[in-house]
């Protein structure tokens, strides 16, 4: 019985011990802005890709950037603006939907291959920024996504309202705050630094405060 209450022991330690390992990262952007999508392609994509990289990292994704709300005092509802046009504020809807009901490497997967489709198309800016509803619902269903519920969400003011306020919450929350996109967190902390470094290359930037072994970080450290 001791045994068996010291592996439990053991075990649940191990499991806090890797949680405790894992280095967050957090993106804050905007899914139709030019940088943002760069940024998610050159630098996030590869870093996603290499053996081992997912293990070490929890990546938190916040669509919101310069993204402002209007709550009507004669209704209660909510209207929102972004900086790319009413189709960012689509994209971006969708995209917090999603994020409330996949778990976050599921998510992480389907914003990378979305924005990389939005880049691919030039559904960017304010001229060219496209509804991506189409592509988003491809992405998600080669994905194994639960396409039908992230388009209830988005068409249901109710959920998509609270899905949306926890995006703007979490970036209202950032110190300093953001006053640029993409905006980049290492460890809960941003600065110039690593704004720069993780632009450059979100491997070395993840594996230079990394305190473990990984195949991700084994050619930054030979």
């Amino acid at each position: 019985k001791n045994r068996t209450m010291f592996a439990l022991v053991a075990t649940l330690i191990l499991t806090y011990v890797n949680a405790q390992d894992k280095v967050p990262l957090g993106l804050y952007y905007e899914s139709c802005c030019p940088y943002s999508q760069a940024y998610i392609v050159n630098s996030l994509l590869p870093a996603w890709g290499t053996e081992g990289f997912q293990e070490i990292v929890d990546v938190l994704l916040v669509p919101w950037g310069h993204e402002y709300y209007n709550k009507s005092k004669e209704t209660g509802k909510y209207s929102y603006t972004c900086q790319h046009g009413p189709n960012e504020c689509i994209g971006q809807r969708m995209e917090s939907c999603a994020s409330m009901l996949v778990k976050p490497s599921i998510f992480t997967d389907f914003i990378i291959e979305l924005e990389t489709e939005m880049k691919a198309t030039l559904c960017q800016n304010s001229t060219q920024c496209c509804d991506p509803t189409s592509m988003a619902q491809q992405i998600a269903e080669q994905l194994d996504m639960p396409w039908k519920d992230i388009e209830n969400c988005a068409n249901t003011p109710q959920i998509a309202d609270q899905a949306e306020m926890m995006m703007y919450t979490q970036t209202m929350a950032l110190d300093p705050t953001l006053n640029s996109v993409p905006w980049i967190t290492l460890q809960g902390n941003h600065t110039d630094t690593i704004q720069s470094s993780c632009e450059a290359s979100t491997l070395e930037c993840v594996c230079s405060v990394y305190q473990g072994n990984s195949p991700a970080c084994k050619r930054n450290t030979q």
